[in-house]
């Protein structure tokens, strides 16, 4: 009857010990950031400014060094000099992320986008995109893993690079339809659908572009994935390329219909049923309303909400 109030009472101390020196780490990286943004307002900061700034999240790793905020700190001290443009000092502190802390996958393929950004900035495109790899290579599961084929494929349209680009869209494809097998039902295997549809609308493959979203529209209806607004961004696009690249608004109306039917009571049916309605007009010589060509920009930050889309959905 003692013993467990009593280990309560230590768990609870233990606890709340932890709790405390995160929330004062994290209020004093706070303090750090407010200042790293005034300082740097302009864009640049002095040598001693940011030597000043480095020093104080040092002393943070100092004070706490088994505290689980330290590779954030690391990142942060890198920004500091990828600011003042001393790239090589950057690229330091992102690699102690890498060294030290190889478990945290998220943080170090964030570690290694940063330094890959840093060698674009002094335009040594080999040395970016080689740390590209490496994040495809390492951490193909995280959500800059994810990004990278695409992003890859996009760098190399951006160097005028048309054969390596055009190599880089198919092995994004290939990477793309492998996280999908690999990770169905998951946010993984959504997330990876959507790149995938991306990858084939920038290299204009419309109809099969059309397939992937329709496919993510009804695998992913019913997950907590695919929300009301990613929904309708989907439907928009299938719309779009159907009505200004394939001229073809049957296949669309042919999938709706069968949506309907396999999703009863799927919230955003009633919408589905106005949709049918516009494209049967477009059928019979009217332009649908609120429909707008897509933009075809391939690159890193080509996005599902990046899309003009304009709908109205109630």
């Amino acid at each position: 009857m003692i013993l467990l109030p009593a280990l309560l009472l230590v768990i609870f101390v233990i606890l709340s010990v932890i709790d405390r020196s995160d929330y004062v780490i994290e209020k004093r990286i706070w303090k750090i950031q407010q200042q790293f943004t005034v300082e740097a307002r302009y864009g640049i900061l002095s040598s001693e400014e940011s030597e000043n700034l480095a020093a104080m999240y040092r002393s943070l790793v100092q004070e706490y060094p088994r505290s689980g905020l330290l590779p954030q700190i690391y990142l942060r001290i890198g920004q500091i000099y990828v600011v003042n443009k001393d790239f090589e000092k950057a690229r330091t502190s992102f690699a102690v992320v890498l060294q030290q802390y190889p478990q945290r996958k998220d943080l170090c393929s964030m570690a290694l986008l940063k330094i890959g950004l840093t060698y674009e900035q002094e335009k040594k495109d080999d040395m970016a995109l080689r740390s590209y790899q490496r994040i495809i290579n390492n951490y193909p599961q995280t959500e800059i893993g994810l990004n990278m084929p695409l992003y890859i494929a996009g760098y190399y349209h951006r160097l005028n690079k048309a054969a390596e680009a055009k190599n880089a869209f198919q092995d994004a494809e290939m990477f793309y339809r492998k996280a999908v097998q690999e990770n169905p039902g998951s946010l993984k295997g959504y997330s990876a659908l959507r790149f995938l549809a991306l990858t084939y609308l920038v290299q204009k493959k419309w109809d099969v572009a059309v397939k992937t979203f329709e496919k993510a529209l009804l695998d992913y209806s019913l997950s907590p994935y695919l929300d009301g607004k990613a929904a309708g961004s989907i439907i928009y696009s299938i719309n779009a390329v159907s009505f200004f690249e394939l001229k073809t608004p049957q296949q669309p109306i042919t999938f709706y219909q069968m949506f309907i039917e396999k999703r009863p009571g799927y919230p955003l049916n009633n919408f589905l049923k106005k949709v049918i309605a516009s494209l049967q007009d477009f059928k019979n010589g009217k332009e649908p309303s609120g429909l707008r060509k897509i933009p075809i920009i391939p690159g890193y930050n080509l996005q599902f909400s990046d899309f003009p889309y304009n709908l109205n959905i109630q």
